[in-house]
């Protein structure tokens, strides 16, 4: 009984690790056909790409847990034709950017996404658009540098109101345990939902298989259970009272459909932020980025005119 335990307990602990060993690594290799540009930051080689005139105001898209930037693909096009420059970036651990082993905290998102702001010569007047987990991002840095922000746009942001199953909770508190849940319940549900997805409205080409092979990438599921476990793990509420005692305008918009960060978000971030801007895009769910690009872009001009 004792051995059968500790044999079942020392599989746990390898096979997340053998599994691991098995993905593909993120290197030059990898990142030849990448859009855009690779650039070498203190947190590691990130993947960026410009879009829209070189005279417009900058705004900064900033992506969620689990799809690099190209889930912003569809709104591009939108977001250029307002004037904007539109400057994205994958985080660490997805798309091409490195991976490296790292509690993925507030505090780390936002000393990453400042050394790639300073590498490209931007100090203020920034527009930041951050999509799920983004909106905890965009949120923690314009607290930590708000003379660098003109406005903040949230899309259905995490660090309101975040509901978690007992499966992602118990991934997120437990170590060990917590990593073999990742890869084996996670990397299931994860996959699922994806593929649950190819029956909804999308406005970006293979926009499902690309996000099917993040999965493939040495890196991925542990980057997005860092995440979980450091950005994610907390409400905002101070990081939002801040923004709004900076008087740094911020919109908010949510999807009616949303089962991931739901829209009941909105009456606690009006709490928090008596100064913030909402607006509901109908008939949509979590990937309203890509499902529903006309009506948010159309939401964030309506919004910020």
């Amino acid at each position: 009984m004792v051995l059968g335990l500790v044999f079942l307990l020392l599989v746990m602990a390898v096979a997340p690790v053998v599994l691991e060993m098995l993905r593909l690594p993120m290197n030059d290799g990898a990142r030849k056909d990448a859009p855009g540009l690779v650039i070498d930051l203190p947190q590691g080689r990130t993947h960026i790409r410009w879009d829209g005139p070189e005279d417009g105001p900058v705004l900064v898209a900033v992506h969620g847990l689990t799809t690099p930037s190209f889930v912003f693909d569809a709104m591009i096009p939108g977001l250029v034709a307002q004037g904007y420059r539109v400057l994205r970036y994958d985080h660490l651990g997805r798309g091409f950017s490195d991976s490296f082993e790292v509690a993925q905290t507030a505090a780390f998102f936002t000393n990453h996404l400042k050394a790639l702001l300073d590498q490209q010569g931007l100090d203020q007047d920034l527009t930041l658009l951050g999509y799920s987990m983004g909106g905890s991002v965009v949120t923690a840095f314009a607290q930590a540098h708000p003379k660098m922000v003109r406005r903040v746009i949230l899309l259905a942001p995490a660090g309101i109101d975040y509901p978690e199953t007992n499966v992602a909770k118990c991934a997120r508190t437990l170590p060990l345990v917590g990593d073999w849940l990742m890869e084996t319940v996670g990397r299931y549900t994860l996959r699922r939902d994806l593929l649950n997805q190819r029956q909804n409205r999308i406005e970006v080409g293979g926009v499902v298989d690309k996000q099917l092979d993040e999965f493939k990438r040495r890196g991925y599921l542990r980057a997005v259970l860092s995440s979980m476990r450091g950005i994610l793990a907390d409400e905002q509420e101070e990081a939002h009272q801040d923004v709004s005692r900076h008087v740094i305008p911020l919109v908010a918009i949510w999807a009616d459909g949303d089962t991931v960060i739901p829209v009941s978000g909105m009456a606690k971030l009006a709490k928090w932020n008596h100064r913030a801007q909402q607006d509901i895009i109908k008939g949509a769910g979590h990937d309203v980025a890509y499902t529903h690009p006309v009506e948010v872009v159309d939401a964030i001009r309506k919004l910020t005119r």
